[in-house]
């Protein structure tokens, strides 16, 4: 909680959950982004492995599950709608190839990682039964494939506890089925414990998030706002179980709780909507937001989408129209000031800029100007005419430039006197 800034999307800063709303910026130059796995299944299994019998899924391996919750549901979700329903293997019987492509995007340390929590959710169920013999207990806590025909004997769904001794065919079946979502179960839980920080909180610590502190990104339209609070609730629905500090085992998950209605999403998106959007959809719908179909919710925010990028349209326009009328005005003023023109720009000089060679002034209040220094190429900016040192007489640096000063003096004196005699003899 030491970071206040604000994430886009979200309302507050801080946040500390492992999923965000908008993920977070990654390293362009981490090569682990880069590694994927491609996974294929033939749509018919009794035609020939070409292209167009061919179901491909390239998905992001997964090196170690420490805190790569987000990425390996991402992947589970993927699977499930892109091979699982399209090949019917959402059955209890095809659990075993369910498992299988789970470990194909997984490397290293998660492929080890991935068998040893299979490996305790099946201890978890063995221990409800008791073992005369540990070898038995041993292969089947090792072997998958052991473990499941164990599980599908009537034997052991009655020990469970899932079954009655007298029960027919579609019991057993039903009975099946709820011990294998009960080992999908456990392999959760165990995952979960290391692909999630705080797993025991995860759920409700994201439900919070998700509910009380998102908003509706700026630049993200209706269309794509809406998706994305669409996924984001469909990736709750597979975190882990909330449990409490002393449960060491999925017998102590409480799954019952790991629930999202479509209504909480409905209005987990309404809360995140601009105010404007809020008003907006509560007095133009003829039935209430929260009861309306999913078309009919999505059109009226469209509608509320399209005004509100009509009226920031206008809004722009009349900004730019202002700016350009500003430029106009400073245009005309400086063009009646006598010797002062626009720059390139169109906007005003100010008075003290540098203008060519070393005129300058120091600033608008201080502008100073001397006739004499300009006359005489001196510093005329830093001081006004009435206060110019230059304009009085100097004095002479010593007396003998006085004398010879007096001296120059006399002879054009006599020099002007003779003139003056020698035009009168003339005149004579």
């Amino acid at each position: 909680m030491n970071n206040k800034n604000t994430h886009s999307g979200e309302i507050i800063g801080g946040v500390t959950v492992q999923m965000r709303f908008i993920p977070l910026k990654t390293d362009p130059d981490d090569k682990k982004n880069d590694l994927t796995a491609t996974i294929s299944v033939r749509v018919d299994n009794t035609q020939s492995g070409t292209p167009d019998n061919l179901l491909e899924l390239k998905l992001p391996k997964i090196t170690k599950l420490n805190g790569e919750g987000e990425t390996f549901i991402r992947n589970k979700i993927k699977l499930i709608t892109t091979i699982f329903e399209p090949k019917g293997w959402n059955k209890p019987e095809y659990i075993s190839k369910r498992l299988d492509k789970y470990a194909l995007f997984m490397t290293n340390q998660a492929t080890t990682d991935f068998c040893i929590c299979l490996r305790n959710a099946r201890d978890d169920l063995l221990s409800r039964i008791p073992f005369k013999d540990p070898t038995r207990l041993v292969d089947l806590k090792t072997k998958q494939d052991d473990f499941l025909e164990w599980l599908k004997e009537t034997r052991t769904l009655t020990r469970l506890g899932y079954a009655n001794k007298d029960c027919d065919t579609v019991e057993l079946k039903s009975a099946f089925t709820t011990a294998v979502k009960r080992y999908e179960r456990a392999i959760e839980y165990y995952m979960g414990k290391q692909l999630w920080k705080e797993h025991q909180q995860a759920f409700r610590l994201h439900k919070k998030y998700f509910c009380n502190h998102l908003t509706k990104p700026f630049s993200m339209s209706i269309i794509d706002f809406t998706n994305r609070m669409k996924e984001y609730g469909e990736l709750l629905r597979h975190l882990p179980a909330p449990s409490a500090r002393r449960c060491t085992n999925s017998n102590g998950a409480r799954w019952d709780e790991v629930s999202l209605t479509e209504r909480e999403i409905r209005c987990a998106i309404y809360d995140a909507l601009p105010p404007d959007y809020q008003i907006y959809l509560r007095s133009n719908t003829i039935q209430d937001w929260q009861e309306s179909n999913e078309q009919d919710f999505l059109d009226v925010l469209m509608n509320c989408e399209r005004i509100d990028q009509s009226k920031r349209l206008r809004r722009e326009r009349e900004k730019e129209r202002k700016k350009l009328l500003s430029q106009r005005l400073i245009r005309r003023e400086d063009i009646r000031r006598p010797g002062r023109m626009p720059n390139k720009e169109g906007e005003k000089k100010r008075p003290y800029a540098k203008m060519s060679g070393d005129t300058r002034q120091s600033s608008p209040n201080e502008r100073k100007f001397c006739q004499h220094c300009k006359d005489s190429n001196g510093k005329w900016w830093t001081h006004n005419t009435d206060e110019c040192y230059f304009k009085k007489p100097r004095k002479e640096a010593n007396a003998i430039e006085a004398v010879h000063k007096e001296i120059d003096d006399l002879k054009g004196l006599i020099k002007s006197l003779k003139e003056k005699v020698d035009s009168d003899d003339d005149d004579e």
